[in-house]
């Protein structure tokens, strides 16, 4: 192992992708330093790079010091190593206009739609849950959508064009209302897990089925 490496400031020190017109890899992961649909708790916006940052056991780049990428990792309950082969870049973060909600939310959805064109996953990083409208009409070819849904609220409610506690409820909710410049498609099934008080609204627990509208 050399005495001096440099690496770039990226999740899991994966290699950095500049221009989405060169990516070329199984999952990019896009930074979205945005809070500004929060209620009183600003703060977010540090998520991704803070991530970023954060000390972790795996390391895209050459995590065994063999001076090979995308090796995985070996976990002791599965037996094997896991993410071996699969490609990662950092597409670094969207640039967040301050006070201009609706175009940032423009930038992300034409970025994830970039994306998705070029064969590669997309991963957002946040930001509040309002970045999950922008990035659920960019998926707007693939519509119906079925969405698994890992959070302790449903964020559910009907009021807040661009609330962080709204994002839940478009995608089910709205056949063909219109967000910015493209219309969000719909849900096929809606899964839910990890949640709570959600008997008071008369929905299912696990599944959250478009009907629901």
């Amino acid at each position: 192992m050399p005495n001096l490496r440099t690496q770039p400031r990226s999740f899991f020190k994966a290699p950095l992708c500049a221009d989405l017109d060169q990516l070329d890899a199984d999952v990019a992961f896009i930074g979205v330093p945005f809070d500004q649909g929060s209620l009183g708790r600003p703060g977010a916006r540090y998520g991704p790079d803070a991530i970023r940052d954060a000390p972790r056991a795996y390391a895209y780049l050459d995590p065994y010091g063999r001076q090979v990428e995308a090796e995985g990792y070996f976990d002791i309950d599965a037996g094997d190593d896991l993410l071996r082969s699969v490609t990662m870049v950092d597409c670094g973060n969207i640039t967040v206009l301050p006070t201009e909600v609706q175009a940032s939310f423009d930038k992300l959805t034409q970025v994830v739609k970039k994306v998705v064109d070029r064969g590669s996953f997309p991963v957002m990083v946040g930001g509040d849950h309002a970045i999950t409208l922008p990035a659920v009409r960019a998926m707007d070819r693939h519509s119906p959508l079925n969405i698994v849904h890992f959070d302790a609220h449903m964020d559910y409610a009907h009021e807040g064009r661009w609330a962080y506690a709204r994002p839940g409820a478009r995608p089910t909710r709205s056949l063909n209302e219109t967000v910015a410049s493209s219309s969000l498609p719909t849900a096929s099934g809606r899964w839910a897990l990890g949640q709570w008080r959600t008997l008071s609204l008369n929905l299912k627990i696990y599944m959250l089925p478009s009907t629901l509208t």
